[in-house]
């Protein structure tokens, strides 16, 4: 069966008006008599979404294999609407960011941007293949343990070369949040901000990942490193602002659409 495509929903309002949901769809299994039958390849799995109406969005197809994007109708998605002329890189992953920028990370580690309203494609740098993605609305951070970020927005791209081993980092309000790597104990806390030397803001907590931004941006909630629960921390200053005991090993956190609600996977089934 042909590369599964990565498919994101995004708006055909003005510009202004611009905003783009991610809608991962998956191509699904086929027998050759069923697939010979269907002009398109089948889709499945949305992950819906907001809109005033099914007119004014469309679903953006991002080929694996490189190529030209689809805009695809949101009521069929089978049906093309239109095509873009930029011709994308084969890639690993692409990513949504809040305002509508899409992200490629290529096959060798190079990253691009892809902005769909204008059909432009931009080179902006490189990762490893340990560089982990985070994002935070319209910005997003790719960072690896060995002190490597890079953060990507619409209004620039800035890496940061840290001498300290990294085990979590996430975009927050004013900056780039980084748990350092420094063994057992409490682990320093610093807040990076864009070209600036030294870190803006520093502290030390007893946590750990998995951990999330939220509040937009203004506090991040982490495991804590006992095992014990959650700790809620501010961004600036870099404070504990609450801890909340769990009845288990914490193993995932994800964010609703608002931020303001924590979902949490534990050990228990």
């Amino acid at each position: 069966m042909s590369p599964i495509p990565r498919v994101f929903l995004h708006s055909l309002a003005p510009r202004g008006a611009v905003a783009l949901l991610v809608a991962l769809l998956c191509a699904c299994e086929a027998s050759p008599e069923t697939e010979a039958l269907r002009p398109e390849p089948p889709l499945h799995g949305a992950r819906l979404v907001v809109g005033q109406s099914v007119d004014q969005w469309s679903l953006l197809s991002i080929p694996r294999a490189g190529g030209v994007v689809e805009a695809r109708s949101l009521s069929d998605p089978g049906r093309v609407v239109s095509t873009g002329t930029a011709e994308l890189p084969s890639s690993t992953a692409a990513y949504a960011l809040a305002d509508g920028l899409i992200v490629l990370r290529g096959e060798e580690g190079d990253v691009y941007t892809y902005e769909p309203m204008s059909d432009g494609l931009v080179r902006v740098g490189e990762v490893g293949p340990e560089a982990t993605w985070t994002r935070g609305g319209s910005v997003g951070l790719f960072h690896a343990v060995d002190g490597d970020l890079l953060e990507i927005s619409r209004e620039g791209v800035w890496r940061y070369a840290l001498d300290e081993g990294i085990r979590w980092a996430a975009p927050v309000e004013g900056g780039v949040l980084v748990l350092l790597d420094r063994g057992a104990g409490a682990s320093p806390v610093w807040l990076l901000r864009r070209d600036e030397d030294r870190p803006a803001e520093t502290g030390e907590a007893g946590v750990a990942p998995p951990g999330v931004a939220t509040a937009w941006g203004r506090r991040v909630v982490l495991a804590a490193a006992d095992g014990s629960g959650l700790v809620i921390l501010t961004s600036s200053p870099i404070e504990q602002a609450g801890r909340l005991a769990m009845d288990g090993t914490v193993i995932g956190l994800a964010t609703s659409p608002s931020t303001h609600e924590i979902y949490v996977a534990l050990d228990d089934p």
